[in-house]
């Protein structure tokens, strides 16, 4: 609009000059962007065979430097776990993934309680002493940990022992039960068979005498 001239009067006139201009600024805004996509080198990365490993695509600056990401550093608790699971694992064999896990997480409780009981302590001696009496300490604990683990497992081994005990005996109850129940059952089918045969013993005495006094029916008549 600064350049515009002076020689425009009407509105007409202005329209079709401001017109024009946003043209020519839209096309001068693509020659631009055109000039820069063929001052900037692609490089296109060859396509990962099969079984190969897709690498990562590096992150880079606006002048095309690699930035380099800066690992955080590895916590106390790590540390301290990976370190310790092996020792734990040793001396307390037969331990799950997960219950080897929360036995490291209870020894860095003790670890820490530790720590701050100690330090002042050894703080001339430097963090080797203290490492040292841990090393002594975490024995101690792990060897108590075992025993009470295996007191566990006996335990547990009793209870299940004396569940199967019980559960043979109440078989044992219910089996005998049913005998009982046969047995009686029997008595009673017994009874009710000695009844029937003395019915039917009646019953031929009766058929037997009925003859009898046909028979002397017959003779009489005759």
């Amino acid at each position: 609009m600064a350049k515009m001239p002076d020689t425009l009067n009407t509105k007409k006139e202005i329209d079709e000059y401001f017109k024009n201009a946003m043209k020519e600024i839209v096309i001068k805004k693509k020659e631009e962007e055109k000039v820069k996509k063929a001052t900037t080198k692609v490089v296109k990365k060859p396509a990962a065979k099969r079984g190969e490993k897709k690498e990562k695509e590096k992150e880079v600056d606006d002048e095309g430097n690699e930035i380099e990401k800066v690992k955080k550093p590895v916590s106390n608790y790590m540390k301290f776990t990976e370190s310790h699971r092996s020792k734990v694992k040793a001396v307390i064999t037969g331990l799950s993934p997960q219950n080897l896990f929360k036995e490291v997480a209870k020894l860095w409780k003790i670890y820490k309680e530790f720590v701050i009981e100690h330090k002042d302590e050894y703080s001339e001696e430097g963090d080797e002493k203290l490492a040292e009496l841990w090393e002594l300490r975490l024995e101690e604990l792990l060897e108590k940990r075992n025993e009470e683990l295996k007191e566990e497992d006996e335990e547990k081994k009793s209870e299940e022992e004396d569940k199967s005990e019980e559960e043979k005996e109440e078989k044992e109850v219910v089996v005998a039960e049913k005998k009982k129940r046969t047995k009686k059952e029997k008595e009673v089918k017994s009874d009710e068979e000695k009844e029937d045969e003395e019915k039917e013993v009646v019953t031929e005495k009766k058929k037997g005498r009925k003859k009898k006094e046909e028979k002397e029916d017959k003779k009489e008549s005759s």
